[in-house]
């Protein structure tokens, strides 16, 4: 009687055993190490560019990334403008769009959940700012 006890709690190690190892299985961990923390310059930034001749612009900078490419484009009120030649380097953003015959030249250094920098045209210089926008809650 004494042997069956021992071959029964034994038998129910090793179920509890197999059970383990097959609920930490590599598929598991491997799947946990592919999620990549979120890219932070990704998403939504309200921004305000000062001292223009129209007065201070605002509107939103969407930022994605597609592979290793970034796009961005801006928006206020009902213009959408695409920049081109989007890159981050370090923390910093560059990128250029046309505006009415004139080629302006983004760049802006990244702070956290801040953007600081210039639009550049002919020779003047505008200062940007932005801010990430907070997700609503759903």
């Amino acid at each position: 009687m004494k042997s069956r006890i021992i071959k029964l709690s034994s038998l129910w190690s090793l179920t509890l055993a197999v059970l383990f190892m097959s609920s930490c299985s590599p598929k598991m961990a491997s799947k946990a190490a592919d999620v990549a923390p979120a890219d932070p310059y990704v998403g939504t930034w309200n921004y305000q560019v000062q001292d223009t001749p129209d007065g201070t612009l605002k509107g939103t900078l969407q930022i994605d990334k597609d592979g290793d490419n970034y796009k961005a484009m801006l928006m206020s009120g009902s213009n959408e403008t695409t920049l081109e030649n989007v890159a981050i380097t370090g923390s910093t953003l560059t990128g250029n769009f046309d505006y009415q015959g004139y080629t302006v030249n983004l760049k802006g250094d990244f702070d956290g959940m801040s953007l600081n920098g210039n639009m550049l045209v002919e020779g003047m210089s505008f200062p940007l700012s932005a801010s990430k926008a907070q997700m609503e809650a759903k």
